[in-house]
């Protein structure tokens, strides 16, 4: 048994700082602070966790900023995440490599996976894995704008910069996979009956605070993933209604119907793998025979991972990741200052990313400024014309870094871009208008990886499509569009995907203009 893909090593990444990552949700604050060694090994220097109670989400980032500043954490640069269950993740093949060709088909199929505008939504992508063959397997991540935008603004407004925003059940996995063979080799997987074709995985279950995630992977690639609300803290209101005993087995009971449910879907959707290993992780010291009930339940061997036998600077901080005397899980906040793929998510806007750019350079700008005006000043003998040529300098390069400046060239090209479509398609009908009829004259066997207009104020399509014939019954589609004109193939190109051809090609068509529409 094997994956089909093709594993590529990897070799480990760490700078050797301390690092501090903050993990919110709707229930509590967690932070970590460590640091990777260039061997691997992992040093815990500060962790802590608190339960979060708020009336309005106003009060969240004072919370936060007492939360950090009484367990001792001083860095002003963290990573994030946020809840698995606020994301909508799809799985899906694209029949690329190139790192700019996937981040086109990604942007456009993300558009067939949301029912909302592109403009509300923030999408990023993960590759899981990629074959010889020219395919590219990719988790797609979807998240509504104004949650990201909320998570920013409660970290910042603490007086903290988010470097990265990712998603909690990926910081998971990352935890896991690094973790996994350090120091405590796993046990060895039962050999299940060879079949044509079957392959195995494994379900990593981590129990948090308010949620748990079931993840399923085979070996370093993800399959399936979900977040369920049941957490330590349902565990807390059952003990309050019930007696603790029949608390924790109604829990379980709960877990166990989710997992049924869970197994039921990724078996439906992954007929050709079969689970051989169940691993728990997280607070599993606050149930009872928690993994002999779920072994006897589904007949898998259970797995407890424990992170204070792979990271042994974790057993001095035992008290410090309880919350009302629970164990939660910190698999998250750990995860995220671990290295990972070559490309993990980021969910933080690209118009944020663009700001801190920009600001990062006027920065640099103003430093050379001061340093260039100090040398300057110590030349000159007459202090006024010591100060009035710093002046002349400074207002010289604020000259520049205007003039420079990203971001005005950037409004400056989209003005140019909406007024040339202004003036080809006229102020009837949005360009909304022609991405729907395009999402609905293309089939869903034909890949679009490129949408351009060019100067000549033509629309360029470039795509990949399984044969000729499907090129070519696409062209009559469009000129029977009441929103396409002049359409023509500019190219097309075989080229062998696995075992088989497929066609690369561009067609060129003009946009027929609101008016004559009517």
């Amino acid at each position: 048994m094997g994956l089909k893909t093709k594993k590529k090593k990897r070799a480990i990444k760490c700078d050797s700082k301390s690092h501090v990552a903050i993990e919110i949700d709707s229930g509590c604050i967690k932070a970590v602070q460590m640091t990777v060694k260039k061997n691997g090994s992992i040093t815990i220097d500060r962790i802590a966790a608190e339960e979060l109670k708020y009336f309005t989400y106003d009060e969240v980032p004072e919370l936060l900023k007492e939360f950090l500043k009484k367990n001792g954490f001083k860095k002003r640069e963290v990573v994030s995440c946020f809840p698995r269950n606020l994301t909508t993740i799809r799985f899906i093949s694209l029949p690329s490599t190139d790192p700019k060709e996937l981040v086109e088909m990604v942007n456009f199929q993300a558009l067939k996976q949301i029912p909302y505008n592109k403009e509300d939504m923030i999408v990023d992508f993960e590759i899981e894995s990629q074959n010889e063959d020219g395919y590219s397997n990719v988790l797609l991540a979807i998240a509504h704008k104004n949650i990201i935008y909320q998570h920013i603004d409660t970290i910042e407004n603490a007086g903290i910069i988010t470097k990265r925003i990712d998603i909690n059940s990926q910081a998971i996995l990352r935890s896991y996979l690094f973790l996994k063979n350090l120091a405590v080799p796993s046990p060895e997987p039962q050999e299940l009956p060879a079949k044509k074709n079957i392959y195995t995985a494994t379900a990593l279950i981590d129990i948090d605070y308010t949620h748990t995630n079931i993840q399923i992977m085979s070996e370093d690639k993800l399959l399936f993933t979900r977040g369920i609300t049941l957490g330590i803290i349902h565990l807390i209101l059952k003990e309050k209604k019930f007696q603790i005993e029949s608390a924790n087995i109604n829990w379980q009971s709960e877990l166990m119907d989710e997992l049924r449910r869970s197994l039921a879907v990724f078996s439906r959707e992954q007929s050709e793998y079969v689970i051989d290993k169940i691993v728990l992780t997280g607070g599993i010291s606050n149930f009872s025979q928690l993994e002999r009930n779920i072994s006897s339940r589904f007949q898998i061997p259970v797995e407890v991972f424990n992170l204070k036998e792979r990271i042994p600077s974790l057993s001095k901080f035992e008290q410090n990741y309880k919350i009302n005397g629970k164990e939660v899980s910190i698999m998250s906040p750990i995860g995220l200052l671990l290295p990972g793929k070559s490309k993990n998510i980021d969910m933080i806007p690209q118009e944020i990313k663009d700001q801190k750019k920009n600001s990062l350079r006027i920065a640099k700008f103003s430093l050379a400024a001061i340093l260039f005006a100090c040398i300057l000043g110590i030349s000159l003998f007459n202090f006024y014309m010591e100060i009035n040529r710093k002046s002349e300098i400074i207002n010289e390069l604020k000259s520049r870094i205007d003039t420079l400046s990203p971001r005005v060239k950037k409004l400056e090209a989209m003005r140019e871009k909406i007024n040339i479509i202004r003036e080809n398609i006229g102020d009837q009908v949005s360009s909304l208008d022609f991405l729907r009829e395009l999402y609905v004259i293309i089939p869903e066997k034909i890949f679009i990886f490129g949408f351009l207009y060019d100067e000549s104020k033509y629309i360029i399509i470039k795509g990949t499509a399984n044969n000729m014939s499907e090129v070519f019954d696409l062209i009559p589609k469009l000129e029977n569009s009441q929103y396409f004109e002049k359409v023509s193939s500019r190219g097309v190109k075989r080229r062998k995907v696995e075992d088989k051809e497929v066609v690369d090609f561009e067609i060129q068509c003009s946009l027929v203009k609101g008016e004559e529409q009517g």
